[in-house]
C-alpha cells in the first residue's frame, strides 16, 4: 500500500483516503514488548518502545533489522532479522528521497545498525524499511 503525495489544492480520492485510514488504524493498534506508544504530530509518526507486530486492519508484522554490512550503492541492503549477526539474512529495500544509493544517504547505515522493516510484496525480498532515507550532497 503506497500513497503518493497530493499536489497543492488536490483532494484525495475516496480510495486514497480509505488507504490512509487503514494505515493509521494499523499503527494505532500496534503491540510491543514492554509497551509501545505511537504518537503522531505535524512532523510525522513516532514509535516509542520495542515494536513487535501490528494487528487490526493492516495485519502486518513490524520486525527489527540489523544491517549486515555498511550501506552499499543502490537501495537494497542485506540485514539480519530480529537479532544482529545470528538472525535470518534477508535483502530489504529502502526508499531514498532525492537519490538512489544508501551509501550517499542519511541516516548512515553501518554494520549492526538497527532499524525496522515491514512486509512489502513490491520490495526485492518482500521487506521494506519503514525509515525513509534522505540523499546527501557532496560539497567538496
Amino acid at each position: 500500500m503506497k500513497l503518493k503525495p497530493l499536489s497543492a489544492g488536490q483532494r484525495p480520492t475516496q480510495q486514497e483516503y480509505n488507504k490512509l485510514i487503514k494505515a493509521v488504524n494499523g499503527l494505532m493498534n500496534m503491540k510491543g514488548r514492554n509497551g509501545i506508544t505511537v504518537r503522531t504530530s505535524p512532523f510525522g509518526t513516532t514509535l516509542i518502545g520495542s515494536p513487535t507486530s501490528a494487528v487490526g486492519t493492516v495485519g502486518t508484522t513490524l520486525r527489527k533489522a540489523f544491517a549486515a554490512q555498511d550501506a552499499p550503492a543502490g537501495n537494497d541492503i542485506t540485514v539480519f532479522l530480529d537479532a544482529d549477526a545470528t538472525g535470518s539474512a534477508r535483502t530489504i529495500t529502502c526508499e531514498i528521497v532525492g537519490g538512489s544509493d544508501l551509501n550517499n544517504a542519511l541516516p548512515r547505515l553501518v554494520d549492526g545498525s538497527l532499524f525496522y522493516v515491514l512486509p512489502d510484496t513490491d520490495a526485492t525480498d518482500g521487506l521494506r524499511s519503514v525509515m525513509t532515507f534522505q540523499a546527501t550532497v557532496d560539497c567538496s
